[in-house]
């Protein structure tokens, strides 16, 4: 149930990349991880067959993303170490097989993709990054808030014996967490890999704490406990699913960027943005480095109806303003739609100059 109404579940669901797969690899490799170590060594078959659904899950999502190989890893060291010595050969096994069945891949790919591809994400503010894994995993600090509290509580009813021990539930996905969290942590000491976006294949783990929180809140408290804190959690969490439809999403930056750049006579010369023109050059440096943005700051006035013809004919590109307010800005900015033509997207829009 958190993960249907997961924000960063239902964020990435839109886009047609790897992602909601990555999310649904990563979810099958938690649920075997945990099924593994409650199995052994009581339950030889469903121990197996989860040995197999983990190392399955855990080769698919390895292909699928770098992160589900760190997710991979992390779950295969968690079982290491919390399986009795009996078993720990197996799982050493079926580990190193997942490596050698994954490393050809990196060693292929290596030659297609060098460490100034991710410089981007060395540009990153740290606090920017850790708030919108708090948004993708919790929608907001309210709900993040609860689930700091919920923890909270258990503790200090007592509740710390079955809620950290490492071999609990619990401690099985904090390890997941962790591990996954300190592996990404050291690649990036080299190259930088780390990002709200690629942590997106530990939110399983997160969810099945909070759903094994409110197993300890109904224990100790009763079931309006238990309940009441399930239904804050995922009402908090569901509030931030209206960014569906208001947030700024990739596709409209990447659908009016395809447009500038596709456009004759774009290749250098001068177009003004509104807003922080990092984030527009982010999409321009690499194809058209000798295009200048000149940036616009949101609130500002100009008369961009009077600047010189060039060869580009775009006055002004613009992502992040709602339909009802872009008569009013195209006013400040001394244009309108009468005199100008317009490329419109979802509250992206690129204006040209009109023809005489």
């Amino acid at each position: 149930m958190l993960l249907a109404v997961s924000p960063g579940a239902v964020w990435y669901a839109r886009e047609a990349r790897s992602y909601a797969l990555l999310l649904l690899l990563s979810t099958l490799i938690t649920v075997a991880c945990i099924r593994l170590l409650r199995c052994m060594p009581r339950e030889g078959r469903a121990a197996r067959g989860s040995l197999i659904m983990l190392s399955v899950a855990a080769l698919l999502a390895s292909f699928t993303h770098y992160f589900g190989f760190l997710l991979t890893m992390a779950a295969f060291f968690t079982c290491f170490l919390l399986v009795d010595s009996r078993h720990r050969a197996i799982v050493v096994l079926f580990g190193c097989g997942a490596v050698a069945l994954f490393m050809p891949w990196v060693v292929y790919h290596s030659r297609f993709i060098t460490g100034e591809q991710a410089t981007w994400i060395g540009e990153l503010s740290v606090a920017a990054s850790i708030d919108w894994f708090k948004h993708l995993a919790f929608g907001g600090t309210a709900s993040l808030l609860v689930f700091i509290g919920a923890a909270i509580a258990v503790l200090a009813a007592g509740g710390w014996r079955s809620g950290v021990t490492l071999n609990s539930t619990i401690g099985v996905c904090a390890l997941l967490c962790l591990l996954t969290l300190a592996l990404a942590a050291a690649i990036s000491v080299h190259t930088p890999i780390l990002t709200s976006r690629n942590m997106i294949v530990v939110l399983p783990a997160i969810y099945v704490i909070a759903a094994e929180r409110t197993s300890c809140l109904i224990r100790r408290w009763g079931a309006i406990v238990g309940t009441t804190y399930l239904v804050l959690q995922i009402g908090f969490m569901c509030q931030a699913l209206a960014a569906y439809y208001t947030i700024d999403v990739n596709e409209q930056w990447r659908d009016s960027a395809a447009l500038i750049l596709g456009t004759p006579g774009c290749d250098s010369g001068d177009i003004h943005v509104y807003g922080d023109a990092s984030n527009y050059r982010f999409f321009t440096r690499s194809v058209r480095p000798k295009l200048q943005l000149i940036e616009i700051r949101w609130g500002a006035v100009g008369d961009l109806d009077d600047e010189p013809t060039t060869s580009c004919p775009i006055v002004l590109w613009i992502v992040g303003v709602a339909r009802w307010d872009l008569d009013d800005l195209l006013d400040r900015l001394g244009l309108s739609r009468s005199s100008s033509e317009m490329a419109e997207y979802h509250l992206a829009y690129v204006i040209f100059r009109k023809h005489p």
